[in-house]
């Protein structure tokens, strides 16, 4: 399939995004994200105003552990449409990374705010706000992860 997509877009010299996004998806699905990366690349340069193309950027150099360029894409994809919880819940995750507290615990604030029964999503909001020193905060956050915890995996 991914041998399709290539040969697609070579004979055709198509110069549009959406080719390089699909050929993305692919390889994102077969784990290949060094590839994956590179399409969702060329598809945001042809089109920077499709958010979710910077969301699925995003996600694969989290793949790769690259968390800055990860925290920028998806900080592109919030820029266009901040109305998904699950981009805010993986912008908290690459701050958290970077260890960067203050940020991560505002991205997970805002996660929370459409999605709030999360029991993960707490925990890391609870996490984030203990290494802020928002240490009654933080008790309120990982109290409410344990409350939608059923499962008992927290």
């Amino acid at each position: 399939m991914l041998k399709i997509f290539r040969r697609y877009i070579t004979i055709n010299k198509q110069n549009n995004g959406t080719f390089y996004f699909d050929l993305g998806c692919v390889l994102e699905e077969n784990e290949k994200w060094e590839e994956a990366s590179q399409a969702f690349i060329k598809a945001t340069k042809i089109n920077s105003s499709i958010p979710l193309w910077h969301y699925h950027l995003g996600c694969v150099y989290q793949d790769l552990n690259k968390w800055q360029e990860a925290s920028q894409a998806l900080t592109n994809a919030i820029s266009l449409d901040s109305s998904n919880s699950l981009w805010h819940y993986q912008l908290g995750c690459a701050h958290q990374e970077l260890s960067r507290w203050k940020e991560a615990s505002e991205s997970f604030r805002k996660a929370l705010e459409t999605k709030n029964s999360n029991a993960l999503w707490y925990f890391q909001f609870g996490y984030a706000l203990q290494r802020c020193n928002l240490f009654d905060d933080s008790v309120i956050a990982l109290s409410k992860a344990i409350k939608l915890d059923n499962s008992n995996k927290l």
